[in-house]
């Protein structure tokens, strides 16, 4: 019977496990000569002197016990052309150690000690890591004597005790974690060292110099590849906002939907005013990106792989950003990708599957009917007379034509329309291998983000090469990456979707979108309301098509060993076409000339840079206290940008996109064409001192010349110091065993900001060509510039302090941060007799006060399992001062409404004295005056009027919540929500199968519905919220709870339940599905699995040779109900937000599971599965034919409903199987 199980689960082990295909390919080492010869002359060195003149002569590495060797000295050793093993011998003469060499290694080790211990019996064996390969010179010592060995080349050891057993091995070596082995007999040993748990994080990279966290004073965090995959594999910038409490993307509505949209991102909130953003299509509070020690994009980092990302470093203060100087003002984000390891040809290949829908809870919309008789009751339709009738006799047709198609039905749901079950994939391909002296990578990774509008996607295909060439002290790398992207943008916005009314029909009787829903006559003409889903049918096409290389070229140099030289340079080509196509018949070309209808634009973009760096960094430690950094360098960058573009106008159709098929330019309008250049040159200099490890001081200074500020003020400096104190390396704290780090940290510098225009200080001229001029070709000034424009910058100060306590059990880093902006730069409006509207210049100021907290709790930490919960915060806190009526141009235009009307803003942002970036400006509302239906405002000082007056606007508000931050342990909640989940599902399965299972027919399944009915029900009209006062519940009417302004909605009503967590993964899925099939296989082999069975084949039978009907059946309801309740909480925790409508939880959903299940086979776990993934899958694979999709759906229905249970195909499937099921047997004999 065992034996039949086994070859049962054979059968089932290739479709649950993947085949991994591993290239190993041996790659030939270069052979050392032990007669190499030498000229050396040294007087009194030290052994790292004396190694690194060795080195210098010849390509060798050095093993060595550097506890044993850290005071050796006084090596004296003239050779000339002498034999390398001749010249170790005369150096290591009399110093108590010996020289071995093995190919291109020299491996130091004790001479033998004079044996003090009676030879008894000899202990032999080999240390090796973790992957099996040998590790020489690992120290191998007697515990509590000074008697010991080292492994020789291979590994190996032998060591000779009089009485061994009892006696502990002591196992050691640089960087791998000591072990004891307590002998318990003389057999030969096998010992296994692992690394030490050296983490990333301990380490600041700050893409120029590199610097242990211990004896850094700048406020930085770095994150790991792993640490950034575990919160998401999409995107690291939104991985780094959910770990990074200074790291925040503001809330766009379009970034959701759009994945060609780039986010706005800041560090520790902004320093700049936001209209800028605006007027020079530039974004002043962004930070600068460093991606492998070059400048780079937004754009850049937004698109790269995860897979590709090593780490990701944000430095934050003033002192771990002023090596950039005049460009830090914002932060910096450092981006390290990785780098091809050593060894044999090795494949890697990474892949990520990821699902997305658009969220419309929030869109609690009317219906047809309410939206109507709201019309009516708004006054839409004219006043009204004592009867509630409309007067006006044109509005009163338009109502009642409205009404008479609601009446038939009509109530016209538009918002999911637009809208996809998005599905995004990635693909990672790494080829990586090598030796000490030449590694190489080679990478191809494709990227595709499908955004839930339809038609909107983003495709990135990247290649890159990597090659690291060493030689002696010399190292040389030559990194290529080409991009390859095709971004889609969506044909209608979103909006006009929302603005469609409910009591309007999407298609005609024909079932085709017309382009009028409507036209009724108003009395300044006719008025036409358009239909959003014919233009989204239209073949107009928004496209744009961007080629990217990139070549960084760098040379290192290690001098001596405390002195390293390094040469950069980076050339990089983008070339970009955007093409933009609507269609004649689009809605807004109606009532145009047919010249005029149908437009192609086009938009050519080609950018060059280049990028050059050269420093040198010095490190030592003088007699063990005094640690001194240094890095001295200049950076010099050109970028230069051309833009071309032109429109046509005139297409007889939509077929042919191409502007030869227009009518010509727009009348007036002729091709644009731009040239730009922007150049800049930086010195900079970095010293860092360290006493005893324990009192740090770092010094920046950094002078920067831009092309970008006026000639009066080419050039500026930035300056940063920064103190710390490592109090965990003080006596009076070394005797506190539970704290393992405790650092304190201040720092203050003045980073400045060149996130601006590239020609803000200088005139800009536009030649006229409208007429002839006999004089030649005429200019006029299109914008004025400011050549005395002063650089932006930032007083920055930092207060904070890390702790690492319990054996780094707990961890925790706060940081307090006050910037104060000052001058600003802004834009001033200038008189319209100028000719221009602004100019820029120098204004105000603005202070940003706020502090961050980080914290991680291990709660369990194995080798295969860490359990942890993580939680950061941040508050911000901004202020305007000095800037008094200067940007009134940004307030008036955020002022603006569109109407017309003084009714409203369109922007509720303003810039007044004492305000913020975030503040909310309005006039305060009284509400309704009763007796005249007059709306009341409060003015500025509290009296009352009926006039509505943007001088009273005030501050009502916020953006910015108080308080913002995420708290969690992914893993544990994940699981204690599977679990109540589980166990809540198998009780109401319970409650329902004991009364029902009793009974005989189909109520099973009639009363399972019902039930999930009830429950929708129950959720639609329940709400459950909680506040500081405690919980509130209502039902039906959600406005009877009076929350407070801190209180969250855990149920909704309609809106239902909210802001799940996005926990839910392809793998959890797989997992759960093993986990399934594991309990149900093992209960079908169990005895209640088998009287389960039987009761299934004849129940009759079944009661009649004694087994307990309703037991039994009430078992396998009970356990099928749990895990529906499982997948219940996969699948609420992919959604996020769980809505009881049709579209989520109606007959549709439980009839496609029935299919599921009767088309994969009753019974037939296997079919069951592959007909739940093809079926889901189906529809989505066949969404491009969507005039054919439901249709092709349905043929396979039926097609795979025939080959389940059509006798002729049950009777094929019988004799296939029996055929497989002899060729398995005739090869097991």
């Amino acid at each position: 019977m065992r034996k039949q199980g086994c070859k049962k689960w054979a059968l089932y082990v290739p479709q649950l496990v993947a085949l991994l295909l591993v290239f190993n390919l041996n790659l030939n080492a270069t052979a050392f000569s032990q007669h190499q010869r030498l000229n050396l002359k040294l007087k009194d060195a030290t052994l790292e002197e004396f190694i690194s003149a060795i080195k210098r002569q010849c390509d060798v590495g050095f093993i060595y016990d550097y506890n044993k060797t850290k005071d050796l000295k006084g090596i004296t050793v003239t050779a000339v052309n002498e034999e390398i093993s001749a010249v170790l011998e005369q150096a290591l003469r009399g110093t108590g150690f010996t020289a071995e060499i093995d190919n291109n290694t020299i491996i130091l080790r004790k001479s033998a000690v004079p044996q003090t211990v009676q030879v008894a019996k000899r202990i032999s064996g080999q240390v090796m890591d973790k992957s099996g390969n040998a590790l020489p010179g690992v120290t191998v010592m007697i515990k509590g004597t000074t008697l010991g060995t080292t492994t020789g080349v291979n590994g190996d050891f032998e060591i000779s005790l009089p009485n061994p057993v009892g006696q502990t091995l002591v196992f050691s070596f640089i960087g791998m974690t000591s072990v004891e082995v307590t002998l318990k007999n003389t057999e030969p040993l096998t010992v296994v060292l692992k690394e030490e748990a050296t983490e990333m994080e301990e380490v600041v990279i700050t893409g120029i110099y590199s610097r242990k966290k211990e004896s850094f004073t700048g406020s930085s965090q770095t994150y790991t590849h792993k640490e950034l995959k575990m919160i998401g594999n999409t995107n690291v910038l939104q991985s780094l906002k959910t770990i990074d409490p200074s790291f925040a993307i503001i809330e766009n509505n379009q970034f959701g939907s759009d994945p060609n949209t780039l986010p706005d991102i800041n560090v520790r909130g902004k320093t700049s005013v936001v209209g800028l953003t605006q007027e020079y299509d530039t974004d002043p509070n962004q930070p600068l990106f460093i991606l492998d020690g070059f400048e780079s994009t937004l754009k850049a980092i937004s698109n790269l792989s995860m897979d590709r990302v090593a780490s990701i470093t944000v430095l934050k203060d003033a002192a771990a950003t002023a090596i950039y100087g005049s460009k830090a003002a914002n932060g910096v984000i450092v981006v390290e990708t990785k780098a091809p390891e050593a060894g044999k040809l090795q494949v890697n290949y990474n892949g990520n599957l990821n699902f997305s829908f658009a969220d419309l809870s929030d869109y609690n919309l009317m219906n047809a009917r309410e939206k109507l008789a709201f019309e009516k009751l708004a006054g839409r339709y004219g006043p009204l007379d004592a009867n509630g009738e409309i007067i006006d006799e044109g509005y009163q047709s338009t109502y009642y034509q409205r009404l008479a198609e609601v009446e038939k039905g009509v109530d016209s749901y538009w918002l999911n329309e637009p809208l996809r079950f998005a599905t995004s994939h990635s693909h990672d391909l790494f080829i990586e291998g090598g030796n000490s002296r030449m590694r190489y990578g080679l990478g191809v990774n494709y990227n595709r983000t499908a955004g839930v509008m339809k038609g909107s996607d983003n495709n990135v295909l990247n290649g890159n090469v990597r090659l690291i060439y060493r030689y002696k002290n010399l190292a040389f790398t030559d990194y290529v990456n080409f991009d390859y992207s095709v971004s889609d943008r969506e044909k209608v916005a979103f909006s006009k979707f929302s603005q469609a009314n409910p009591y309007y029909r999407k298609v005609n009787d024909y079932g085709e979108p017309e382009a009028v829903l409507e036209k009724y006559k108003l009395m300044s003409g006719d008025e036409y309301v358009f239909n959003p889903l014919y233009d989204m049918s239209l073949n107009s096409s928004n496209r744009t098509r961007n080629f990217g290389f990139r070549n960084n070229f760098e040379v290192d140099w290690r001098v001596i060993e405390p002195l390293r030289l390094r040469a950069r340079i980076s050339v990089s080509k983008s070339v970009s076409k955007q093409e933009v196509f609507q269609s004649p018949k689009a809605s807004v070309f109606y009532g145009k000339s047919e010249k005029e209808k149908g437009s192609y634009s086009e938009t050519n973009g080609d950018v060059l840079s280049y990028d050059g760096d050269l420093n040198a960094t010095f490190g030592k430690l003088f007699d063990n206290k005094h640690m001194v950094n240094a890095v001295v360098g200049m950076q010099v960058s050109d970028n230069k940008n051309k833009i071309s573009g032109f429109r046509a106008i005139g297409y007889v159709d939509d077929r042919n996109i191409n502007p030869t098929f227009s009518n010509g330019y727009p009348s007036g309008e002729k091709p644009s064409y731009s040239n730009s250049q922007k150049r800049s040159a930086s010195y900079y200099m970095n010293g860092g001192y360290a006493y005893d490890n324990r009192y740090l001081l770092d010094a920046n200074f950094r002078a920067d010349g831009s092309s970008v500020f006026g000639v009066s003020n080419k050039f500026t400096t930035t300056w940063a110091v920064g103190v710390g104190w490592n109090i965990h390396n003080e006596s009076f704290v070394k005797n506190c065993a539970f704290i393992d780090f405790l650092k304190l940290r201040y720092s203050i510098g003045n980073p400045g900001n060149q996130n601006f225009s590239l020609y803000m200080s200088s005139n800009m001229y536009s030649y006229t060509t409208s007429f002839n001029n006999p004089f030649g070709l005429g200019a006029g000034i299109s914008s004025y510039g400011n050549p005395n424009l002063e650089w932006q910058k930032t007083i920055d100060q930092n207060f904070g302090f890390d702790v690492e306590i319990f054996h780094r059990r707990l961890r925790l880093n706060f940081d307090y941060f006050m910037k104060n902006t000052d001058p600003l730069l802004v834009s001033v409006t200038l008189p319209t007799s100028t000719g221009t509207a602004s100019v820029p210049t120098n204004l105000g100021k603005q202070t940003t006060k706020g502090y961050t907290l980080s914290a991680n709790v291990v709660v369990l930490q194995k080798e295969e399992l860490n359990w942890s919960i993580n939680g950061n915060l941040r508050h911000l806190k901004y202020e305007y001062k000095n800037i008094g009526n200067a940007l009134e141009k940004y307030n008036a235009q955020n002022r603006k409404d569109e109407t017309d009307q003084k009714i409203g803003s369109s922007n509720l942002k303003r810039y007044y004295d004492g305000g913020s970036p975030s503040d909310i400006w309005a006039v305060r509302s009284a509400g309704i005056d009763p007796v005249t239906g007059r709306e009341i405002f409060i003015k500025k000082d509290g009296t009352q009027t009926f006039e509505f007056d943007y001088n009273d606007e005030v501050i009502v508000g916020n953006s910015d919540p108080k308080l913002e931050g995420v708290i969690g342990s992914q893993i544990v909640l994940f699981i204690i929500a599977l679990l109540v989940g589980t166990a809540m599902a198998a009780f109401f399965g319970f409650l329902i199968g004991i009364p029902v299972l009793r009974l005989r027919g189909d109520y099973l399944a009639i009363v399972t519905l019902a039930f999930g009915e009830i429950i929708k029900n129950i959720i639609n009209v329940l709400y459950i919220a909680k506040d500081g006062s405690g919980f509130h519940f209502a039902i039906s009417n959600g406005n009877a709870i009076d929350l407070a302004d801190d209180g969250v909605w855990l149920i909704n009503g309609a809106k239902g339940i909210a802001k799940i967590p996005h926990l839910s993964s392809f793998t959890a899925g797989v997992i759960l599905i093993l986990i399934s099939l594991f309990v149900v296989y093992n209960l079908v082999n169990s005895r209640s699995g088998r009287a389960i069975m039987a009761i299934r084949d004849n129940r009759i039978a079944a009661e009649s040779v004694g087994i307990n009907i309703t037991k039994f059946k009430l078992m396998a309801f009970t356990i099928s109900a749990a895990i529906a309740g499982a997948g219940g909480v996969l699948y609420a925790h992919n959604l996020s937000t769980v809505t009881a409508t049709p579209a989520n939880f109606g007959y549709n959903m439980s009839i496609m599971i029935l299919v599921f299940v009767v088309l994969g086979g009753m019974g037939n776990f296997r079919g069951s599965i592959i007909a739940a993934v093809l079926l889901t899958l189906l529809p989505e694979v066949l969404r491009g034919l969507s005039d054919y999709r439901m249709l092709i759906y349905s043929i396979v229905l039926i097609v795979m409903m025939l080959f389940n249970w059509a006798p002729k195909c049950i009777e094929w499937r019988q004799k296939m199987a029996q055929k497989f099921r002899k060729n398995t047997k005739k090869e097991a004999v």
